[in-house]
């Protein structure tokens, strides 16, 4: 389907600027001033909220059935804790919609419609509210320019 293609996409693009940024980092080149890692920097906050903007925007498109985010949540939450407040708020965006959803997918399964493994649910979301409340209690989350 075209939005689990798009989303592919952009966890795509998502992991070649993750790798290009890390063997950057082993290279090392001259000390840069502090003026070009700010904008490069700021570039690469830009650019994931963007890719974590257009997953949000695919996201409710994806058929029920498809778990291609299954396979991302990880770098999901990774993005949560690590990444500037704006993209760390899309990424909490998307796990909100993963972790907690409706409630409705939560709690039934395609097979014969049996309750899911409470257990597993109630770990979904104490990992996104875990993810949430540490970001929280970052202080930068409230001096930021986009509240």
């Amino acid at each position: 389907s075209l939005p689990a293609s798009l989303i592919n996409t952009y966890f795509h693009l998502f992991e070649m600027t993750i790798k290009k940024d890390e063997s950057n980092k082993k290279k090392k080149k001259a000390p840069k001033s502090n003026k070009s890692k700010d904008d490069s920097s700021g570039m690469k906050s830009r650019l994931l909220s963007a890719l974590l903007t257009g997953v949000n925007r695919a996201h409710p498109y994806l058929p029920q059935k498809d778990a291609a985010m299954e396979d991302h949540i990880d770098a999901l939450y990774r993005i949560s804790h690590t990444a500037p407040p704006a993209a760390a708020t899309q990424a909490l965006m998307l796990l909100f919609q993963l972790a907690v959803g409706s409630g409705e997918e939560a709690a039934m399964t395609p097979e014969g419609g049996k309750l899911k493994d409470n257990d597993s649910v109630a770990a979904r979301k104490d990992r996104f509210y875990r993810a949430l409340y540490s970001k929280l209690n970052v202080g930068e989350v409230y001096s930021g320019r986009q509240l």
